[in-house]
């Protein structure tokens, strides 16, 4: 289990990122230790903490030199340096003028806005060194709106503490529930000196490269009333050759003093090679890995389902992104985290529910509320809440009455059910869903300008979901709705291939004046990636279709390290397309290389029985892929990358860690390439493996039972399986034989439940 990268270069040519957080607090972190820091109530209130350098200096106070630990911001020369990002925490270790320093932070598992460092320091010289430690960050405690912000903040040190308390009162001013509004850094030591203001630390006119306090060899004892504050301690000591010198130090939010103290009482204990909150903290990620772990021939499949991508779905089903909380983000980022956490994702789809109107439409977002009318919302609940049903065997979720946010409540298959009634009522002059503000692309913002604007994209959703809706209305003997469903899957589908087929791919959509975009009459824009995709994931296309398509995506798409949004790109501001058409050609929605939509892709090629072109979807999309023009960050999936017809740094990552396409690409592996699907009775097997796959094993959990299973390929043996024709699960295999503890066992029915341990060993 690879839960560590190691980074020496401390200029890498992209910032490595890493995301540190708890229920209470997260922060991105690069390599130099530099990243915000930020606390944020379950209400949605904001405290940041850490505006965004972290900076420890070395000082040594013989000759006046001195370095910062993270390297930037000062730069000095070092003799080695290494960063080491796990799983929650990072490493720093920098010698520099023979003193080695290791800075470790890290966020322990629970509620507390807080994060942790500890600092060891010792020489490689023989001669005595009198050191100096200095801490730099500025906390700005700010976030909430208090009608003033700085205006009532005010920083001091306080020897109670051994440390500063910078103190906002902003719940005197507003009225909000959110007591941690204030911030602090303390240490288990007493610091000689102190700078509470950022200004007498750095200095009015200097930098952090050399601030003023280095300059001067103390801190002046400031404090700070309105102006910047900063977190600026400094500890003097000596050291011979062998010692070792070590400190602990807590940052974060707090509501007064007495909260500090109950934290250092707390956290303060240990130190880098024994640390009670350290070890709980690899405990709890260890236990999250085990619930889930592969071993395929791919490096990278194994390397990010085993460690990297568990992190990246649980981080983003915590804080979805940056603890802005957009619907379809947050919803399924849930359904990604299935594997690991059930009750987190419960609780966020709950909440998602509570956000969505009487009439089936849903906001766009919330903390802060985003009313803005993406009409593709709320269809991301029915994908995620029936996968959460299969998962967790919580059949009861289904009949549980949930608000909505405008008024009245119902059952969450209500729920459901208005969303499909809302999206079939929303339809334009061709019968294809109408478009409002955008759909999935954020950036369609002008093809419904007047209201009557249809998107393609999201006609081809709603087919995905009535076939889903349809598979659990079976389930429950709904015999009207599942009615109901093939006759709107049916004739959506066919106002798809009559309205939306190019000729030899699919359009985007279809303007307010119902002219197409994505279509070859389009001088720019004429073919976009997802509608390809989820022609095939909502069984919309036949044989023939899919193959013009898909050989259209090839030609057009095909950057030779994943598979571009859309070709051309837009270079002139195009009115019926709206915002897209404005971005730089090859970022974001504008042609560029998006995980998102290479995941769709990657289980589109899985759904028609496509193994190997899935395989390579995965290899050209991976964060890793040496193929990709530009050294990005290789453990985690970003966004995108700029596209090939970016002017100046194609193949460069956007966004690394905010992205669905985790919570899509690992289940894409798990459930229709290794082929553990769950189903309502519990899980089935039916691999769809590469060509070159002889042996893939899996361990899995699964409603308090375990599956280790063994799929061995006989030589000469199928490669993959049929097609399924529907959302259910298609029969047909290609096993041969399946063994669950050495018995023979028929593989068209579930596994067995049954809170136990077992093995199976399956062949082709």
């Amino acid at each position: 289990m690879n839960t560590e990268i190691s980074i020496t270069n401390p200029e890498p040519q992209r910032r490595y990122d890493n995301m540190l957080y708890n229920e209470a607090y997260f922060m991105m972190i690069d390599q130099s230790g530099n990243g915000y820091g930020n606390h944020m109530s379950g209400e949605g209130y904001l405290n940041n903490v850490v505006a965004q350098e972290r900076i420890i200096y070395i000082r040594d106070n013989d000759n006046d030199e001195y370095f910062s630990v993270g390297v930037n911001p000062v730069f000095k020369n070092h003799e080695s340096f290494k960063c080491t990002q796990g799983l929650n925490y990072q490493i720093i270790e920098n010698v520099t003028d023979n003193i080695k320093v290791v800075w470790r932070i890290f966020v322990p598992v629970g509620k507390d806005p807080v994060e942790i460092w500890d600092v060891q320091i010792e020489t490689t010289g023989i001669e005595k060194r009198n050191l100096s430690l200095f801490t730099c960050l500025e906390i700005p405690i700010q976030g909430v709106d208090t009608y003033g912000g700085p205006i009532y903040r005010i920083a001091k040190y306080f020897d109670e503490i051994d440390g500063i308390f910078i103190r906002g009162d902003a719940q005197k001013f507003d009225e909000i529930d959110f007591p941690l509004h204030n911030g602090f850094i303390t240490s288990n030591k007493t610091p000689v000196a102190w700078d509470a203001s950022y200004d007498a630390f750095v200095g009015l006119h200097k930098t952090t490269e050399s601030p003023l306090a280095l300059e001067k060899e103390k801190c002046s004892n400031s404090f700070a009333s309105v102006i910047k504050t900063c977190g600026g301690l400094q500890f003097d000591f000596s050291l011979q050759n062998t010692e070792k010198y070590e400190m602990r130090f807590i940052v974060g939010a707090c509501e007064n003093l007495e909260t500090i103290k109950n934290f250092k009482e707390k956290y303060l204990n240990g130190n880098l090679e024994n640390c009670n909150s350290f070890d709980s903290l690899k405990k709890d990620r260890e236990e999250k890995m085990a619930k889930l772990q592969v071993d395929t021939p791919s490096h990278t499949i194994n390397n990010m389902l085993n460690s990297w991508a568990v992190q990246q779905a649980h981080y983003l089903a915590t804080w979805c992104r940056w603890g802005y909380k957009g619907y379809r983000d947050i919803v399924q980022m849930s359904q990604g985290v299935l594997f690991w956490d059930q009750k987190l994702a419960r609780k966020n789809l709950r909440e998602a529910l509570t956000h969505q109107y009487n009439d089936g439409f849903a906001l766009r977002g919330w903390n802060p509320l985003d009313p803005l009318r993406y009409a593709d919302c709320a269809s991301w609940n029915i994908s995620a809440i029936t996968e959460y049903v299969k998962e967790t065997g919580d059949f009861d979720f289904l009949n549980e009455v949930v608000p909505y946010f405008d008024e009245g409540e119902a059952t969450v298959y209500q729920h459901l059910m208005q969303v499909m009634i809302r999206l079939q009522e929303d339809r334009g002059s061709h019968g294809l869903c109408l478009a409002f503000f955008g759909d999935w692309n954020d950036s369609l913002t002008g093809v419904c300008r007047k209201g009557k604007g249809e998107t393609v994209w999201l006609s081809m959703a709603f087919c995905y979901c009535a076939l889903l809706m349809k598979e659990l209305a079976e389930f429950l003997g709904k015999t009207d709705d599942v009615k109901l469903m093939e006759n709107w899957h049916k004739e959506m589908a066919d106002n798809i291939n009559k309205h939306a087929w190019d000729g030899n791919w699919y359009l985007c959509a279809l303007d307010d004046d119902a002219q197409p975009i994505g279509s070859h009459k389009n001088e720019e824009g004429k073919i976009f990636l997802n509608m390809q995709s989820w022609a095939q994931l909502g069984k919309i296309c036949d044989d023939e279709k899919w193959e013009s398509a898909n050989k259209s995506v090839y030609k057009f798409l095909d950057s030779g390290w994943g598979l571009a949004l859309n070709w051309p790109t837009y270079t002139k501001p195009t009115p019926n397309v709206g915002r897209l058409s404005y971005l730089r050609p090859g970022i974001c929605e504008n042609g560029s290389v998006y995980s998102h939509g290479n995941a769709f892709y990657f289980l589109a090629f899985l759904d028609r029985g496509d193994a190997d072109s899935a395989l390579k979807v995965w290899e050209d999309i991976n964060p890793a892929n040496p193929n990709r023009p530009f050294a990005n960050q290789p453990n985690v999936f970003a966004n995108g990358y700029y596209g090939p017809d970016h002017d100046y740094l194609p193949g460069m990552s956007e966004h690394i860690w905010t992205t669905g396409s985790a919570s899509w690409m690992v289940p894409g592996v798990v459930e229709n390439m290794i082929g553990l699907r769950r189903t309502y009775d519990g899980i089935i097997i039916k691999p769809c493996l590469p060509k070159k796959w002889k042996t893939v094993k899996i361990s899995r959990e699964f409603r308090n039972t375990k599956y280790n299973v063994t799929i061995n390929r006989e030589a000469g043996a199928s490669r993959d399986v049929a097609r399924t024709s529907s959302s259910a699960i298609d029969t047909k295999s290609s096993i041969k034989t399946m063994l669950i503890d050495g018995m023979e066992y028929d593989f068209a029915k579930p596994l067995p439940i049954d809170n136990a341990e077992h093995e199976i060993i399956v062949t082709l």
